[in-house]
């Protein structure tokens, strides 16, 4: 749960930061010290987008996804 002490400057540049890509995922949820869900939420309220994935990455994360179904039968 985002910490209210935490202030809205620094949780809004946290937001930017990851939304445009100077952040990882993990470091933002880690500095605002909220899951993955809360972080998302954080973003739509405050009008930022997720980050863009890159080419390399969005094709890590399929070979991923097929490997896991494969591993099931799917």
């Amino acid at each position: 749960m985002l910490n209210a002490k935490t202030p809205q400057s620094a949780v809004l540049e946290t937001l930017r930061g990851f939304s445009e890509g100077r952040m990882s995922r993990n470091g933002a949820m880690l500095a605002l010290d909220v899951d993955y869900s809360e972080l998302h939420d954080l973003m739509a309220e405050n009008g930022f987008s997720l980050p863009e994935l890159s080419d390399a990455d969005a094709a890590s994360e399929g070979w991923k996804m097929a490997n896991f179904l494969a591993a099931r039968g799917v």
